[in-house]
């Protein structure tokens, strides 16, 4: 790859990003347009207002924003779409650079909520659907606004270990936004067949959606079940946004079930070409991205 002087900059913003695949990806994407621009990574570990200085006087144009920046990126920017507004956080920041003006304007916009949106699609309609969702962290919460504000589910339960937490984020989304479906399950109630007042059979669930560590091959608890087997009901659509490694625990007895799976790299894939739409006006060669993400994740499974 050629790199000029006049090339755009992109790239993605955290610490650690070293092996983020985000560059792997966009610029495939730039490449097969032939675009004057390139994204790299920026392994920052703080913030502040040299930040925003050096976005302004940079040739940079847009950031991915990871962990722990994605407050910063929403609280730093000008403007922010609805779905940054609701999380407080924000995983994409565009840098707008206008003749005439000596300082930019960024814009914050989040597509974890669209890109899990757009993988459960895949599965199926979501409309009308009653949905737990294990977890209430700013996954969680960015799914599950997505899903109250473009989808129009029967239902939304929030479930996890804290009840204080869980009542907390359901609180947070009732008041952002007006009539949201959305109820809080006892602490623990998926982890157990049944609690006092409260079993598997008690909430319909049509899809099943876990954000928690749990499964994910660096945690201490990577073997532990997030939901119980009792929710894993033939034809349930289970999706597990952890990716690494691509068949958790929890998605491979809900393939034993006979549940649909929904893997957790497709919410990755999806958010990056939301993006990359962003960035550029046009759509990736999503089969290509596909391709890169799953050769890269048979690789690191390969390696354990």
């Amino acid at each position: 790859m050629e790199i000029r002087g006049s090339a755009r900059l992109y790239g993605i913003l955290g610490h650690p990003v070293k092996h983020s695949l985000s560059p792997r990806l966009h610029n495939q994407g730039f490449a097969a347009l032939k675009s004057d621009s390139i994204y790299i990574p920026f392994d920052v570990d703080r913030t502040g207002p040299f930040l925003k200085r050096f976005l302004y006087s940079s040739n940079i144009h847009g950031l991915s924003v990871t962990i722990p920046h994605k407050l910063w990126a929403y609280r730093a920017s000008d403007s922010s779409d609805r779905l940054s507004q609701i999380c407080g956080a924000s995983n994409t920041l565009l840098i707008h650079k206008k003749a005439g003006k000596a300082t930019p304007i960024l814009e914050a916009r989040n597509s974890d909520g669209p890109g899990a949106v757009q993988a459960l699609k895949e599965a199926g309609s979501i409309r009308g659907k009653n949905i737990l969702i294990s977890g209430y962290g700013g996954s969680a919460r960015a799914i599950a606004a997505q899903i109250l504000l473009e989808e129009k589910p029967a239902s939304i339960w929030i479930a996890g270990r804290n009840a204080t937490k869980i009542k907390r984020f359901v609180r947070d989304l009732k008041k952002a936004i007006k009539g949201a479906p959305i109820f809080a399950l006892p602490a623990g109630a998926t982890s157990l067949p049944a609690l006092p007042g409260i079993s598997a059979g008690a909430v319909k669930t049509d899809i099943i959606i876990q954000t928690t560590p749990l499964g994910m091959s660096s945690h201490a608890d990577a073997n532990t079940l997030p939901v119980s087997e009792a929710f894993l009901k033939k034809g349930t659509v289970v999706f597990d946004i952890v990716y690494s490694p691509m068949m958790t625990p929890l998605l491979t007895l809900a393939k034993k079930r006979k549940c649909k799976i929904v893997y957790g790299y497709r919410m990755l894939l999806h958010q990056a070409v939301y993006q990359f739409q962003w960035f550029t006006g046009k759509k990736p060669n999503v089969a290509a991205w596909e391709k890169i993400l799953k050769s890269d994740l048979a690789g690191k499974n390969r390696k354990r």
